[in-house]
């Protein structure tokens, strides 16, 4: 309700004053966080149009790129966004999305760079009294970073930095991202049997997400159980999941094509 609330709130401001930058780029965050990715690259691209300058919409236009698989224009959009303004540098998803290129390019020693240098960004270690860096944020750069380390077989600095986030982040709205990201690493380091019992720690928390319940499901299967497997995805938990990311889908292309 809240976030309908902010949603007409934002398209009466542009009823109001259409030349708002400002509240285009925050109605196309929310389209871009409620998967609305068409919606939002049509939102940039006004904002593009009204500012060809604004770097904040070059860099959520990276953020979505990124998202669809196109590393490529992700970098392109990087680069314009530095381009108009070099301070973006000093923004933790500038080095977040970044480092995912570089990763993506097979290059993940200057990928951990990038989030080396994010790191040390104020408010991103440890947080900040202002809260410029979002939780979710925050916890991204680490869930990256601990990837990164995998990538390059770094395993035990890897989990030092998920035991760092699993202190961080407990009891935040990104506990269950991170006790997904150590099953995953759990999962390089063959360690099925603590892999499956963090994806059923997640579960405890959140048990709608059917992504969780399909890595459960697949390690169960990596660990050779394949009647657990079967059962779980027979499970009324599992379905019900599903059930609910399918309609999830449904309403985004809904709300995509109006």
């Amino acid at each position: 309700a809240g976030s309908l609330r902010s949603w007409r709130l934002l398209e009466k401001v542009l009823e109001i004053v259409p030349g708002s930058l400002e509240a285009r780029i925050m109605k196309a965050r929310a389209e871009f966080f409620a998967g609305q990715m068409s919606a939002a690259q049509r939102t940039l691209q006004k904002c593009l149009s009204l500012d060809p300058a604004c770097s904040e919409a070059h860099l959520l236009m990276a953020q979505i790129a990124l998202a669809q698989g196109n590393n490529h224009l992700a970098n392109s959009s990087l680069e314009q966004a530095l381009s108009y303004n070099f301070e973006i540098r000093s923004s933790p998803i500038y080095h977040r999305v970044k480092a995912q290129v570089l990763s993506n390019q097979d290059t993940p020693e200057l990928a951990l760079k990038q989030l080396e240098e994010a790191m040390e960004l104020p408010g991103v270690r440890h947080g900040g009294l202002d809260d410029s860096v979002s939780l979710a944020e925050r916890a991204n750069i680490f869930i990256e970073t601990a990837n990164v380390l995998g990538k390059l077989n770094r395993l035990s600095e890897a989990q030092k930095v998920i035991a760092d986030a699993r202190s961080l982040f407990r009891g935040t709205p990104s506990e269950v991202q991170i006790i997904v990201a150590d099953s995953e690493l759990q999962i390089k380091r063959n360690d099925f049997d603590s892999a499956i019992h963090w994806y059923r720690a997640a579960l405890a928390i959140n048990p709608r997400v059917a992504s969780t319940y399909s890595a459960l499901g697949f390690t169960l299967h990596l660990k050779g159980d394949l009647d657990a497997a079967i059962e779980l995805t027979q499970s009324r938990q599992f379905l019900l999941a599903t059930a609910l990311a399918v309609r999830a889908r449904r309403s985004k292309r809904r709300s995509t094509a109006l």
